[in-house]
């Protein structure tokens, strides 16, 4: 419990400071078990004030919410497959996500958002077979998402319909390529900045490059025009740093049946300063995400279902 303390203590302090990076970035300290692993819990997501994570149970069954500073995980839902990779509207008040049942062995989805402070749940669409991960339009209070790989919207509960500004952009990955959505959302701009089949792309806090992963769990950087990517060698999963310059990211090693090893690294955008996060033998942290301060990466540890929080530092 000391442990814990100390280091609210010294995230308090980091987060007071201005975001200010030097030329390299370090791991500052040992990280702290936040979840005991009862219940199971993976894939933390950090609420974009940072006081909250979003976490889902075990193989994506069900989803929790947790303070930072105090508190026990609390089960918002136990729908199937809520927790894979939900999001958390722009004021951290509502998060959407992909619910599905099955039904005479065939599975369908619909999108559902829960109010956090309201304590309710929302199904927006029907169930259907091909149904994409939610992303919420800033401008407008609503959710894009794909259905039989078209191009879909929802207007969520409680907001008024708006005009979408003409500059916001929605970066999903579509036929094994990057497809970037620009209001009215309709038809997408394809980007194959590589041969290698896409599987992940997340858009940079500035909204100007494209972090994503090519099969074979290898890491780029790319502009918006698609040309010259910048390859970052092996990884998965890529998260940009708050301030754009730094990617953290795992690797991971199997051997076709189970998991061998799993690390947390950090890279600059141009492929320089590598660092490790974790370096453990008999520990698989996997699924980082980087708090809005930039000062701490949550996640989680394969087989444990333990939640960890790293703080982090420039140098």
């Amino acid at each position: 419990m000391l442990r814990k303390i100390c280091f609210f203590a010294a995230l308090t302090v980091l987060s007071l400071s201005a975001l200010a990076w030097g030329e390299g970035i370090r791991v500052a300290g040992e990280p702290v078990e936040l979840t005991s692993g009862e219940p199971y819990l993976m894939q933390p997501l950090w609420s974009p004030q940072g006081d909250r994570l979003l976490m889902a149970g075990e193989n994506y069954q069900g989803l929790w919410m947790m303070w930072i500073e105090g508190g026990e995980p609390q089960q918002i839902s136990d729908g199937l497959g809520a927790g894979f990779l939900p999001v958390w509207d722009p004021d951290g008040g509502r998060i959407a996500c992909r619910l599905s049942r099955i039904e005479n062995q065939r599975k369908t989805s619909t999108i559902a958002v829960y109010d956090v402070a309201k304590n309710t749940a929302t199904e927006l669409t029907d169930y259907a077979k091909e149904v994409g991960l939610p992303r919420w339009i800033e401008s407008g209070g609503g959710l894009f998402y794909l259905q039989d790989g078209k191009p879909r919207t929802v207007q969520a509960p409680g907001t008024a319909k708006s005009e979408p500004a003409g500059e916001e952009l929605i970066v999903t990955v579509q036929n094994d390529a990057i497809a970037l959505q620009r209001p009215p959302w309709d038809e997408p701009e394809i980007l194959k900045p590589v041969e290698d089949r896409i599987l992940w792309a997340e858009l940079s806090p500035d909204g100007e490059r494209i972090a994503f992963e090519a099969i074979g769990a290898e890491l780029y950087v790319v502009g918006l025009d698609g040309a010259d990517p910048v390859a970052l060698g092996r990884g998965e999963r890529p998260r940009w740093s708050p301030d754009g310059r730094w990617i953290t990211y795992m690797i991971t090693e199997d051997d076709g049946y189970r998991m061998l090893s799993s690390d947390i690294y950090i890279i600059g955008r141009d492929g320089s300063g590598r660092t490790a996060v974790t370096e453990t033998a008999d520990r698989l942290e996997m699924n980082p995400h980087w708090s809005p301060d930039g000062h701490t990466i949550a996640c989680d540890t394969r087989g444990e279902g333990v939640i960890l929080l790293i703080p982090v530092e420039a140098e």
